[in-house]
C-alpha cells in the first residue's frame, strides 16, 4: 500500500504511482505529470490545485471528496466523488470508463469513450458535454442539462437515473433510450428536441414525464415510432408539443391514472403525423400544417377544444371525438369510425364521413365545407 497523509506537489516533474492493491494521497497540486499503473486502486482525495496532465493505464484512479484539476488520459477507471457540488474544467479522453459519484458539473465536453457511469447528479453546463461514443448508465440519481443555447446529445441512455432538463435549456436528445429509466423533469421554459431528422432519438422514461410552465417537447424523427412516457402536468398554463419530423409519433401512454394530462399543451403539427392513441393525453389544441396529419384512433370518448390549420385530420376507432371550435380549420376530415363530434361551433372544411358526424352548435353557423 502507498499512503501519503500529506500535500503533494509537482512542480515539472513525473509521479508514477504503480499500485497492486490499493492507495491514498490527501492532495495533489503542482503543474507536473502524474500516471497511474497497475491493476490496484488509488485514491486523491484533493486535487483541485493540480493543472498538470494525468494518465490511468491500469486500475483505478478515484478522486475523493473534491473534483479533479487538469487533463486526464482515462484507459483503465476513474471515479469522481464529490460530497458537495464541484465543476470539473479539465477533459477526460481515452478509452477507459468514469464514475460520477456526488455532485458534478461539466465545464468541457469529455471525449473518452468508455462507460459514463452515474450514481450522482452529473450536470452538463455550458460549453460541457459528453461524447457521443459513451454508453451513458445511469445507476442513481439525475443527469442534468443546464446549457440554453441548444445542447445535442447522442449517446445511448441506459440504466435508471432521472433526466433533468433545468429551465431555460434547449437540449436535443438523437441517442436511443434502451433504459427503464425513471423520471424526466422539463423545467420551466425547457426545450427537449427528439431527435434531428433520422430514426433515433428517445424519451421513454418508465415512471414519465413532468412537466413546468413554458415547457417544450419537439419531435424530428423520419420514422414511425412509439412516445410511451406518461405526461404528468406539475404547474403553469402553457406547455407545446411539435412534430418537425417526416415520420408519424404515436402517443400511447396511459391517461388512466386521472393525473396524467395535457389540458394545456398546444400542439403544432409542420410536418409528418401524430396519432393519438387511446387514453393518452387531452390537448388544448392543434394546429395542422399543409401535407401533415393528425389522426385520432380511440375506443373512449375524449375530447380537444380547438382545431386550426390546413392539413389532414382523421378519425378512427370505435370511440367519440369531439372537436369544440373547428372554425379556422380548412383542411380535409376523414371519419373512418366511430362519432367525430363538433362542439358549439361549425366545422371549416370538407368531411368524408364514412362512419358519424354530429354538429352541436349552440348558435346560428354557416358550414362551407
Amino acid at each position: 500500500n502507498i499512503n501519503f497523509n500529506k500535500t503533494l506537489t509537482l512542480n515539472g516533474g513525473v509521479l508514477d504511482v504503480s499500485v497492486g492493491t490499493s492507495g491514498t494521497l490527501s492532495a495533489l497540486t503542482g503543474t507536473g505529470t502524474f500516471i497511474k499503473n497497475n491493476a490496484g486502486t488509488y485514491t486523491v482525495n484533493d486535487a483541485r490545485s493540480f493543472t498538470g496532465t494525468t494518465t490511468v493505464n491500469e486500475g483505478l484512479l478515484a478522486y475523493g471528496v473534491y473534483q479533479a484539476g487538469g487533463d486526464i488520459l482515462n484507459n483503465a477507471a476513474v471515479r469522481f466523488n464529490n460530497g458537495n457540488n464541484a465543476t470539473y474544467s479539465g477533459v477526460i479522453s481515452g478509452t477507459g470508463s468514469v464514475d460520477w459519484r456526488g455532485g458534478n458539473f461539466l465545464a468541457n465536453v469529455q471525449t473518452y469513450t468508455g462507460n459514463t457511469i452515474n450514481r450522482g447528479n452529473l450536470r452538463i453546463d455550458a460549453g460541457g458535454g459528453l461524447s457521443d461514443s459513451s454508453t451513458y448508465q445511469g445507476i442513481s440519481g439525475q443527469l442534468q442539462f443546464n446549457v440554453a443555447d441548444g445542447y445535442v446529445y447522442g449517446a445511448n441512455i441506459t440504466g435508471n437515473s432521472d433526466l433533468n432538463f433545468l429551465a431555460n435549456s434547449n437540449t436535443t436528445l438523437t441517442g436511443n433510450n434502451t433504459g427503464t429509466g425513471n423520471w424526466a423533469f422539463i423545467q420551466r421554459d425547457a426545450t427537449v428536441n427528439i431527435g434531428d431528422g433520422g430514426t433515433t432519438g428517445g424519451l421513454n422514461m418508465a415512471a414519465g414525464l413532468q412537466v413546468w410552465n413554458g415547457a417544450a417537447l419537439t419531435f424530428n424523427r423520419s420514422d414511425n415510432f412509439d412516445f410511451t412516457s406518461d405526461m404528468y402536468q406539475v404547474e403553469g398554463s402553457t406547455k407545446t408539443i411539435t412534430q418537425n419530423g417526416t415520420g408519424t409519433v404515436n402517443f400511447t401512454m396511459d391517461n388512466t391514472n386521472g393525473w396524467n394530462n395535457a389540458q394545456n399543451v398546444d400542439v403544432t403539427i409542420n410536418a409528418g403525423g401524430l396519432t393519438l392513441k387511446d387514453e393518452s393525453l387531452i390537448f388544448r389544441s392543434v394546429n395542422i400544417g399543409t401535407g401533415a396529419t393528425f389522426t385520432v384512433d380511440t375506443t373512449k370518448t375524449e375530447s380537444m377544444s380547438n382545431l386550426t390549420g390546413t392539413g389532414t385530420f382523421i378519425k378512427n376507432n370505435a370511440g367519440t371525438y369531439t372537436v369544440n371550435d373547428a372554425r379556422s380549420f380548412t383542411g380535409t376530415t376523414t371519419v373512418n369510425e366511430g362519432l367525430l363530434a363538433y362542439g358549439v361551433y361549425q366545422a371549416g372544411g370538407d368531411i368524408l364521413n364514412n362512419a358519424a358526424v354530429r354538429f352541436n352548435n349552440g348558435n346560428n353557423a354557416t358550414y362551407s365545407g
